[in-house]
């Protein structure tokens, strides 16, 4: 178990931080476990007379990680992202298919998307709507696009683009077959200034499988994903700041609300009120990282920090709603 939990953390860190600052960080093996471990499960256990096999889910201390990047002065994703939509769609010679039943692609999305990973990635339930804004068997066009991120709340869309390369691969170094091999193409619309990405996916070769590496494709998809994330929005924790902000108050209700929402941000370290009145509110917002992540932070909590006339004023932004996806604080290792 010991192995697992270290393994979870090792793996929890290469996620979180950017790559360029992973050296900076101790040694897993010199961290002491009982500071960072919150809970374990082990599931999928098989026994042997000579081996032991399990899945162990592993929880940490948010705040425990935290403060160790903070010590070492690290550039880190400290939250989950804004909402992506992401848009599997498997290429079947000139066609596309985003919807189909028997569609291998978009299964492997639906059972992998959100595991292990601090992107809040949405998928398309791929019902009639979905059919009608973007088309079925064809290049979906921007009046489709702008239509499918309104209705699942997010402008932060990518088309996780698969095709399955018919002559595979061949490692003569591993093996004298080809293996089955996917190209993958990951290509942003809108919402997020990441570049296209493209790799070639190859089942590993000591699998002796003979199917294509579908699952595989999603993991990479999710790790290029994390990666841009990260470059835009990693956050130095020993970087701090204060900002002092103006909140217009329609009622009380209203300012619990955005109170509540300051406080269960990890950017904000402290929220200060300097003034109280029945029609705004003065706060001095102390935070991490620089003004411009704490804008794009604020506005994945549906709150608008807007400059006017030479002050800063927040209040909650205008946004359509869309299904929620669930965030995860959990690595597991097995």
């Amino acid at each position: 178990l010991e192995t697992a939990q270290r393994e979870g953390l090792r793996q929890l860190f290469a996620r979180l931080v950017v790559e360029e600052d992973l050296p900076r960080l101790p040694e897993v093996e010199s961290l002491p476990l009982e500071r960072f471990v919150r809970s374990f499960t082990v599931e999928e256990e098989k026994r042997s007379a000579t081996r032991y096999l399990a899945s162990v889910t592993v929880r940490y201390e948010p705040e425990a990680v935290r403060m160790l990047f903070a010590e070492a002065g690290v550039a880190a994703v400290i939250a989950p992202s804004a909402p992506l939509l992401v848009v599997p769609e498997l290429l079947r010679g000139e066609e596309v298919d985003r919807w189909s039943e028997d569609n291998p692609w978009r299964q492997a999305w639906l059972a992998n998307a959100e595991r292990n990973t601090f992107l809040a990635i949405r998928l398309p339930l791929g019902d009639l709507a979905d059919v009608v804004a973007l088309g079925e068997g064809e290049t979906a066009q921007s009046e489709g696009i702008a239509r499918l991120a309104a209705r699942y709340g997010t402008d932060t869309i990518v088309f996780a683009r698969a095709r399955p390369e018919p002559s595979g691969s061949t490692d003569t170094a591993a093996s004298d077959r080809p293996r089955p091999t996917l190209l993958l193409s990951l290509v942003p619309a809108g919402g997020w200034f990441m570049e296209t990405v493209e790799e070639l996916v190859a089942a590993p070769p000591e699998d002796g499988q003979e199917e294509v590496p579908w699952a595989l494709g999603v993991t990479r998809a999710k790790a290029a994903l994390e990666r841009a994330w990260k470059r835009d929005n990693a956050v130095r924790l020993g970087t701090r700041d204060t900002v002092r902000v103006t909140v217009p108050l329609a009622d009380l209700r209203g300012w619990v609300q955005i109170r509540r929402k300051l406080e269960a941000m990890p950017e904000i370290r402290s929220v200060r009120i300097e003034r109280l009145s029945r029609r705004e509110a003065e706060l001095a917002i102390a935070f991490v990282g620089d003004r411009a992540q704490l804008r794009q932070a604020l506005a994945g909590r549906g709150l608008d920090l807007v400059l006017e006339d030479g002050s800063w004023q927040l209040r909650p932004a205008e946004a359509p709603a869309g299904p929620s996806a669930p965030s995860s604080d959990s690595s597991s290792a097995s």
